[in-house]
Formats: structure tokens, C-alpha cells, sequence
């Protein structure tokens, strides 16, 4: 926890700066606290070996999580800092700032058809001042808008792996500077975009051109997600094909604005995303899935369960399930923590080592911090990881009546949601309220409602 904690610390450090501090200036503080506390223990061992042994080593042990602490608040600031140079160093230029130019780009994740036109993420291939100039160096990834053109008609489907070249005016990515308002900047340094874009539809544009399709694992993963939000809306005619194609594939964008109002006024707006309880309950399904099958060979001749474990064979089908499902899913921070998660435990199951929830929790946390430091600019980022360790600390001292009736286990299993419900939502409120200003009274009554009907009843 020391070292999740002390991580946590030094990315927040270096986000929150007004200016990337210098490597060597890193370095001497680091330095300076390891031999600080170094000679701090050294003289508390001293002066205590004779006197109090338990206090000794009480005192060792607040020494090593203190050296623990430092030691990995300074790798990850440094982590933070050389990410958040590169993102920087890879934002488009000032002289590109507004410039037309010639864009043969990959769509990838899933595009959006907007009243206004489409909305993707664009892959830069190939960049020219035009059509047939000389080719320019430009940040690869951007955020792409293509609106509806009076000579120009849209794409009727445009999806993940098509090679388009066209032309577009380019600027770098700005948000307003409005209080508590979204942060559109802060949002595209963290999703990576180092440039927004608009395909050129005048009466003087190129026509654009589709040149062909691309492919790749994510591509894969991504046409995938793409074909099944067409089945959802080909099958699904009413109202609630956002709301699907949000709980399949994490397609927020597909939700209307009505609908957002509607679940930010109850407080169920968590419901929409794919959240750890949907991870780990495809987790589960694909665990049990495998445990029968696995079951059902050991009664065949090849005596299966004498060379593995069912218990090894259901925690591989459930790491399998939640990976799969989370980049199905679009990967968001708490599907990657929760991936991670039943990775970690499943794995422990595998090689027979028992590890702690905390434990758990904390190293989900060290590998979405060391992949991706600016994860912590992310809302989900903060109120998964907190509302998983509320839950741990919540569910620490709760007990099961094993042996009494049928009905004294429903009332304490309804008593216990109910506890933790409203335990959840009282040690969110902070954290809602900074986040979003505004915090829905009739919440905790509608999430008892909607979490079982949307966890076991929609989303399966």
C-alpha cells in the first residue's frame, strides 16, 4: 500500500504543476529523502535496541514504508513527467496551428454520427500540404469532425480500419476556460489527442477518397465492437439503443442528451459505463463456464482433473473473460482495474498464493499508473479506485449467518446492500460534489432499484 500510495502521490505531483520540473532537480530530491530517513532510522535503531525492542522495530517498519513511499513517489514523478513531456512534445505545432492540409488517416475506435456530421479518432498515415505537395511531419493521433457539406455528401457508414484521404483545416487542441465547466483540453491530453481536425466539405475542397481498409489487433477488437452496435441498433428500434450499445460495447457517445438528463437527475449516470460489477460478473459466468467443462472431461478417459486443477482451469477462463470483456468494453480505467484485478487474483489462485484485497487493489493501481500517468486526470480513475476501497473496508467486518433460516439470510443480505449503499453514496458525496457540483437526493433510492435491474437483468 506504501508504494501504491507513494506512486499515487508523485504522479499527482507532477499533473499538478504549472511547468515540468527539471530530471536533475527530481533526482536531488529523491536522493536527499532516501539518505534523510537512512540516517533518521539509522539513530531511531540506536537509541531504541537497548531501551525497546518492540519499539525498535515498530519504528524499522514505519521506516521502510516512509522509504518505500519516497522511493515511489520519485520513480513515478519521474514516470509522470517523461510522459507528459512526450504528450506535450507531440502536440501539433503552432505554425500547423489552423493550417488546410492534405490527411490520408486510419478510423479507429468507434465513430459517432452526430445531427451535425461524424465525430472519430484519426490515425495520421500520410500528411501533405496538398494533395500532391510534399509531405509534412504531423502528430499521429487526432480528434476528427466531419461535418454535413452542402457539395459534399457524408459517408453513409464510416468505420474502424477504412483509409480515408481528404482535406482538413487542423488546430491544437483548446478548451474553454469557463468555471466548473468540462476541461475539453485536459480530457484530450489524457485520451492522447494532439490535434483536432474538420474534413474541408466547401465548394473548393478536395473530394475525399476512401482508399482502402486496414487492419491490426486493435483494428480487429474494434470492427468487432463496431458490428455489434449495428446488430444492437438493426434489432433494437426504440429509444434504449444508446443505452445498449453503452452496456455492450461502452458506446456512451450513442446515448441521446435526453437520456443523460434523465440519469444525472436519478443519479444512476455510473450505470451507464461498463463498471467492475459488469467485468467481473462476465468473469464469474466464464469461470463457471469453465469449471463444467473441465468437470466434464475429468469423467472422460483423459482424467483431466488428475493433470489440473478445476479451480486453476475456472480462474484462466475468468481472467480470459474479464481481459476479453474489457477491450471489448473500449478498456476504460475501470474495466482496466478491474481486469487487472481478477488477473492478479486469478493468477494468485493459480499458483496457489494468497493475496490480500488491498494488495490487489494497490498493484491494479501501480500498473494503470506506470502505463498511463495521466489516467489520474480521468474522473472514473478517482471514483473506481475509491469506491472499490470503500467496499474492501466496508465489507471487512460484515458476517454471514450460515446456519440460520432462508428468510434471516434475505433480510441480512437486504440489510447489508442497504448499508453499503448508502455508506458508498456518503463516502462518494465529497468526491461528486468537486467533480460535478451537484449531487441527486433521490440517488440512493434509485440505485437500489436500478443496480440489480441493469447489473443481472440488462446487461446479461
Amino acid at each position: 500500500m506504501a508504494v501504491a500510495l507513494g506512486a499515487l502521490l508523485g504522479v499527482c505531483w507532477i499533473q499538478t504543476r504549472q511547468a515540468l520540473p527539471d530530471s536533475v532537480l527530481l533526482a536531488g530530491l529523491c536522493l536527499s529523502a532516501g539518505c534523510f530517513l537512512t540516517i533518521a532510522w539509522a539513530g531511531a535503531r540506536l537509541a531504541l535496541r537497548s531501551e525497546s525492542p518492540l519499539l525498535a522495530q515498530r519504528c524499522h517498519v514505519l521506516w521502510l514504508s516512509t522509504l518505500l513511499l519516497a522511493v515511489s513517489s520519485g520513480l513515478f514523478a519521474f514516470r509522470a513527467a517523461d510522459d507528459a513531456a512526450a504528450g506535450l512534445s507531440s502536440r501539433l505545432s503552432a505554425a500547423m496551428d489552423g493550417r488546410s492540409v492534405w490527411l490520408e488517416v486510419v478510423v479507429r475506435d468507434l465513430p459517432t454520427l452526430q445531427e451535425r456530421g461524424w465525430r472519430f479518432e484519426a490515425e495520421v498515415r500520410l500528411a501533405r500540404v496538398a494533395p500532391d505537395g510534399p509531405v509534412i511531419s504531423l502528430p499521429k493521433r487526432g480528434l476528427m469532425f466531419w461535418p454535413k457539406g452542402v457539395m459534399q455528401e457524408l459517408p453513409e457508414n464510416l468505420s474502424p480500419g477504412q483509409r480515408w484521404g481528404f482535406e482538413a483545416r487542423i488546430r491544437q487542441p483548446h478548451g474553454t476556460l469557463n468555471p466548473q465547466a468540462f476541461d475539453a483540453e485536459a480530457w484530450m491530453m489524457e485520451q492522447g489527442f494532439h490535434f483536432v481536425g474538420s474534413v474541408k466539405t466547401g465548394k473548393y475542397a478536395s473530394q475525399p477518397h476512401l482508399l482502402g481498409m486496414e487492419t491490426d489487433l486493435g483494428l480487429r477488437i474494434d470492427q468487432m465492437r463496431d458490428r455489434i452496435r449495428e446488430l444492437i441498433g438493426a434489432h433494437s428500434q426504440s429509444s434504449a439503443v444508446g443505452v445498449l450499445s453503452a452496456l455492450v460495447v461502452g458506446d456512451q457517445r450513442a446515448i441521446g442528451v435526453a437520456e443523460w438528463a434523465v440519469f444525472r437527475k436519478t443519479g444512476v449516470s455510473h450505470l451507464m459505463s461498463i463498471s467492475g460489477l459488469h467485468v467481473t460478473m462476465f468473469a464469474a459466468m466464464a469461470a463457471a463456464v469453465g469449471a463444467a467443462l473441465w468437470r466434464a472431461l475429468c469423467l472422460t478417459r483423459l482424467a483431466a482433473g488428475l493433470w489440473i486443477p478445476v479451480q486453476s482451469v475456472a480462474a484462466g477462463f475468468a481472467i480470459v473473460g474479464a481481459v476479453g470483456y474489457a477491450l471489448l468494453a473500449g478498456f476504460a480505467i475501470p474495466a482496466q482495474r478491474t481486469a487487472l484485478m481478477v488477473t492478479v487474483l486469478g493468477l494468485a489462485r493459480i499458483l496457489g498464493v494468497q493475496a490480500s484485497s488491498y494488495s490487489v487493489l494497490a498493484l491494479a493501481m501501480l500498473v494503470v499508473l506506470m502505463a498511463h500517468p495521466m489516467a489520474v486526470l480521468s474522473v472514473g480513475f478517482w471514483l473506481s479506485f475509491i469506491a472499490v476501497g470503500f467496499l474492501f473496508t466496508l465489507g471487512e467486518g460484515q458476517t454471514t449467518r450460515r446456519h440460520a433460516g432462508y428468510l434471516r439470510r434475505c433480510l441480512d443480505s437486504l440489510q447489508r446492500a442497504a448499508y453499503t449503499q448508502w455508506a458508498i453514496t456518503l463516502g462518494l458525496l465529497p468526491l461528486t460534489i468537486f467533480f460535478f457540483q451537484q449531487v441527486s437526493l433521490v440517488g440512493p433510492i434509485a440505485n437500489a432499484l436500478a443496480i440489480p435491474v441493469v447489473s443481472f437483468v440488462v446487461t446479461p
